[in-house]
């Protein structure tokens, strides 16, 4: 497999010197998770970074609702790479204030 610069393929993760390479299409099959409250925020629809740099600055995860609303406007929460505190398996643990990042 050739390795190429496309942000869309890959998203690199490096945290304490460990590095992974997670496939983007996997990232958005992982829950998000709140470490602050416990709860599932949901999962990642999509990346804001850097086209220059490929550096992340958000993760962009839609807010659950609960009943569906065809008139209201999505809300989503806007993740700063900085507050994420682990990836797993099946999670994103993030470290966030929810009010502050739903916009």
């Amino acid at each position: 497999m050739q390795k190429t610069k496309m942000f869309s393929a890959f998203f690199s993760y490096n945290k304490k010197k460990g590095k992974i390479s997670v496939n983007f299409l996997e990232l958005r099959q992982k829950d998000v998770i709140n470490c602050n409250t416990g709860e599932r925020i949901g999962f990642v629809l999509d990346l804001e970074f850097d086209p220059k740099t490929g550096q992340i600055h958000f993760l962009i995860v839609p807010k659950a609702r609960k009943i569906v609303n065809c008139l209201g406007k999505n809300q989503v929460y806007r993740i700063p790479y900085r507050c994420i505190v682990r990836i797993g398996r099946d999670t994103i643990l993030v470290d966030i204030n929810e009010k502050e990042c739903l916009k």
